[in-house]
């Protein structure tokens, strides 16, 4: 796997961020907790070779929840959100 330097990686989340700012428009798009999401689907071939922009699309999801909601979604075995307590209904 190849490894990328810190400024690349700042560069490539800030130009992916800025290139996807008209999604923030539909909120209920980005309440799922992406870390369970990623263990869940993220294990074939395909995933395994684009794990960089996989984990760039996690980052700018993370960053987009902090903008939406003021926190990262984290969901407990009940999908229910650690901080607020409310359940977050999956979506596919």
């Amino acid at each position: 796997m190849k490894k990328n330097k810190i400024n690349t990686i700042l560069k490539d989340l800030v130009q992916l961020v800025k290139d996807d700012m008209d999604e923030l428009k539909n909120k209920d798009f980005w309440s799922y907790d992406r870390s369970k999401f990623i263990s869940r689907y993220g294990k074939d071939e395909l995933n395994k070779k684009y794990s960089y922009d996989i984990d760039l699309e996690t980052l700018k999801t993370l960053i987009f929840q902090i903008h939406l909601y003021g926190s990262i979604i984290h969901t407990d075995d009940k999908n229910k959100d650690t901080r607020t307590n409310k359940i977050i209904e999956e979506r596919l």
